[in-house]
């Protein structure tokens, strides 16, 4: 079974946006999603400790059960309409050591959703921690059995990533820091008849479990091959703009940020943003204050972003960029889903 609820709609939203801190940001009777940070001892813990300067920490997600969880999947999805050819990616796995009995045969999965279908159609790449690693399955619902796997001993995070290229779907995987990827499976995929949602989520968490998601992201995105309606459009202008957003989120992320080529992604979102916006004010959704509080989140979500470019031209701290990006970020997210709800039809 497969559900998709506001708590995991939230939860990828934030993901996306990678929040600093660890202030619970939602919690109900099962357990919190949350983010938090870790050290990155592969990035200079020592030498940064010697000099008595801060410890380089890494931004991820968190998903913590406080009791145990049913079988059933559950699963948050945006409403960015994938169309090939593209690529979507996250990282996962065990970021807190002190949870790693806990954790043991969770599972955490990467998947792309139909819009609007019933049955649902479903491609997906999964990893469960078990006997010592993870093995990472790749499924749809044309099979009811793994269409490939891959065990990766001793491994506690891996990067999961599925794309089409227009002519096939293919499932990758590959163990966090390692450079070749793995395939697991692919198949035939030249007639893409309704878009695909991403969507990330969890099973099998058994009390006190805490899985972890990092850098999650749409690195390409295709065409839609027919005429869109308004609501469409706007959605579209608006994720095109966020996407440039959440790669200097990553590039600026950790101990070596990159501030030339975050600058230049945040450079091309501003471009990108106010095309969203104009299309905005020339969109009607049907219903004034809908077309308000889309018109009014865009309009924040500018002014976070264009504080974050002049803090960056002042050479600014990574964690001072980041904090005006996450506040924008969340509220285009938002507005591209008000728009066009990803339950909404094609």
């Amino acid at each position: 079974m497969r559900t998709a609820t506001a708590r995991f709609a939230l939860l990828l939203a934030l993901l996306t946006v990678s929040l600093t801190g660890c202030a619970a940001v939602e919690e109900d009777g099962d357990g919190r999603t949350y983010a938090a940070v870790r050290s990155r001892a592969s990035v200079g813990v020592a030498a940064a400790r010697a000099r008595r300067t801060r410890v380089p920490k890494d931004q991820y997600l968190a998903i913590l059960t406080k009791r145990r969880a049913e079988n059933s999947f559950q699963f948050g999805r945006l409403s960015c309409d994938l169309w090939a050819p593209f690529r979507c990616e996250t990282s996962g796995g065990l970021y807190d050591p002190r949870k790693a009995a806990a954790t043991d045969g969770a599972i955490f999965c990467l998947e792309l959703d139909g819009r609007a279908t019933n049955p649902l159609q479903f491609y997906g790449i999964c990893s469960q921690v078990i006997n010592g690693g993870l093995n990472v399955y790749a499924y749809s619902h044309t099979s009811g059995s793994p269409l490939g796997s891959q065990f990766f001993a001793g491994a506690t995070e891996v990067d999961l990533a599925i794309e089409a290229d227009g002519a096939n779907l293919r499932f990758l995987a590959r163990p966090t820091g390692i450079t070749n990827w793995t395939s697991l499976a692919q198949f035939p995929f030249a007639k893409q008849t309704i878009p695909l949602l991403p969507a990330l989520g969890v099973s099998r968490m058994n009390e006190g479990a805490l899985v972890g998601f990092d850098n999650a992201q749409i690195t390409s995105n295709g065409t839609a091959p027919a005429l869109l309606r308004p609501e469409q459009v706007l959605s579209r202008d608006i994720w095109e703009a966020v996407h440039p957003q959440v790669r200097a989120l990553h590039l600026l992320d950790g101990a070596g940020p990159d501030f030339p080529a975050a600058t230049a992604q945040l450079t091309q979102a501003q471009v990108l943003l106010e095309t969203a916006i104009a299309t905005a004010e020339s969109t009607d959704l049907g219903d004034p204050k809908l077309d308000k509080r889309v018109r009014q989140g865009l309009s924040r979500g500018r002014t976070s972003l264009n504080v974050a470019v002049r803090l960056a031209g002042k050479g600014k701290g990574a964690p001072s960029i980041v904090n005006r990006l996450k506040q924008g970020l969340l509220q285009q997210i938002n507005a591209a889903g008000l728009a066009y709800p990803p339950d909404a039809n094609p």
